[in-house]
């Protein structure tokens, strides 16, 4: 897909039913902030202008976590939902605001560049402004605070410490504001209702209220006016209708029975659908529920489980159909062979997966250069991992401990060695010593008094990559990590030096 914001609205579309302003707003925002990070991948510059920071008003059920979760697919990037209601402030027991950059960096792989950019979901925000709780230090608004504002934040535990810089994060606050209907409602009516002074909104019904909120709707609800001033975009779900539910349950990529479908047929060839009056007769029910399009899955699952229970011994039933009788929902089945797919084959991993196409250019475009005697290994390998930790935002020795470092960087040497040995390649780049750190193994070399010097230099570091304890896989994913930005930070300093 050409990421475009409009190509992403159409593929929203077809999961997210009835929420087009929404989606227009969100994709339009996550666009422009992936637009920022491959300018940063490109160039190194980072770019923290325009903030569009969304926030999204709208009743539970009506799609805002859902569109988030679908964004996540079609972008590289981390999306990190947390729930702003379990957020404490310092101090307090519970989750602290901090949290958020180890999801971040979890969400990313350990990679900074992407964990920096992240997609920051904070569902459930509006319950993080009541006023309840006498002590207003219990709850985070200052912290968050300092994530949306941008800044250096620093988690630390007992298992962990490390820093992120969050002002290159996109923020998404979602909530349903219960109660914020009355304040607008209020402002669009005035304080009387009758005759020439009426505003003419008094009419307005409440599946249509929160498009007229303003920043001082928001204000009065409890919203302190130092958030709102970080949170330019507002934007708001529709109440869904009876129409719109019934096609959440017949078209949407997320419809309840599609899921059951795709589970149930690539498994054991047998369909799951719903005729059109069963869909309707659900939608007309989650219409008239609180719950929103959370009661169609409900409903859904509770109708189908009795079916599915028997699928398994019922080997002459191809499909079976939710449908509605005089006597309420049933499900139908429909006896046949059974065309069971082929099982698909697992892809294999590869460099592509680790790698985007612009590291890939990046590493191949800067030389490998080392002479063949060990001081020189070393300093290079040292040059190597300095590299890493002159990044402010996250020095490398910061989020790995010593023993894993330790391995990471005679897990370098060692593939420094196989490169210099390597005769076949007379220009090596970086990407060359990316490939070499995949390629080394556990395994010394026996003991042979006529090998050639660089030969017993890569044994000495085999036997230090082996006396760390700790994984040398991941010791080797380090080492690629140190690789990967050294090579950015000499294509940087190359580009700007010379301004």
């Amino acid at each position: 897909m050409d990421m475009t914001a409009r190509n992403l609205f159409k593929e929203l579309q077809k999961t997210v039913i009835g929420q087009d302003a929404w989606l227009e707003t969100l994709c339009t925002s996550a666009w422009m902030h992936n637009l920022k990070y491959k300018h940063y991948l490109e160039t190194g510059e980072t770019i923290t202008q325009p903030k569009l920071n969304i926030l999204c008003i709208g009743k539970s059920g009506t799609g805002k976590t859902l569109a988030i979760q679908t964004l996540g697919k079609f972008l590289d990037l981390p999306v990190v939902i947390e729930d702003a209601s379990a957020l404490r402030g310092a101090g307090w027991r519970g989750t602290s605001v901090s949290s958020i950059i180890v999801h971040a960096l979890e969400a990313a792989g350990e990679d900074e560049n992407k964990a920096r950019h992240s997609i920051i979901v904070l569902d459930e925000f509006d319950k993080i402004f009541c006023s309840q709780v006498a002590d207003q230090s219990f709850y985070p608004t200052s912290n968050l605070l300092t994530f949306l504002g941008g800044n250096i934040v620093t988690h630390s535990d007992n298992k962990l410490n490390c820093s992120l810089d969050t002002s290159s994060m996109l923020f998404v606050c979602l909530g349903a504001f219960p109660g914020l209907e009355k304040i607008i409602q209020k402002r669009l009516s005035g304080d009387t209702v009758i005759g020439f002074g009426t505003s003419g909104y008094a009419d307005i019904s409440n599946q249509d209220i929160f498009k007229h909120v303003t920043k001082d709707d928001l204000n009065e609800y409890g919203i302190p006016w130092e958030f709102l001033g970080r949170i330019p975009l507002i934007t708001c779900t529709n109440e869904l209708t009876k129409s719109d539910y019934t096609r959440i349950l017949t078209d949407s990529h997320e419809s309840p029975i599609k899921q059951y479908d795709r589970l149930i047929f690539d498994n054991l060839g047998v369909h799951v659908d719903i005729s059109k009056k069963a869909a309707e007769h659900i939608a007309q029910q989650a219409s008239d529920s609180p719950m929103g399009a959370r009661w169609l899955a409900q409903t859904v699952t509770e109708s189908l489980t009795p079916a599915v229970y028997n699928i398994g011994n019922s080997i002459d039933i191809n499909r079976i159909t939710l449908d509605i009788g005089a006597d309420g929902l049933y499900i139908s089945e429909q006896k046949g062979v059974r065309n069971v797919p082929l099982p698909k084959e697992r892809p294999v991993k590869n460099k592509t997966d680790i790698l985007c196409e612009i590291d890939i250019d990046i590493l191949s475009s800067v030389p490998f250069f080392c002479s063949k005697d060990k001081e020189s290994i070393v300093k290079y390998c040292k040059d190597i991992f300095n590299a890493s930790e002159n990044v402010k935002w996250r020095p490398i020795s910061h989020i790995h401990p010593s023993q894993l470092l330790s391995a990471s960087l005679n897990i370098l040497a060692v593939a420094v060695c196989l490169q210099l040995s390597d005769a076949e390649n007379p220009s090596p780049t970086m990407y060359d010593l990316f490939n070499k750190v995949e390629s080394v193994s556990p395994t010394i070399p026996s003991n042979d008094s006529d090998a050639p010097p660089l030969a017993l230099i890569q044994k000495e570091f085999i036997e230090g990559m082996l006396s760390a304890d700790t994984n040398l896989h991941k010791a080797q994913q380090v080492a690629q990590k140190l690789v990967r930005q050294y090579t950015h930070n000499y294509v940087y300093e190359a580009k700007y030096s010379k301004k």
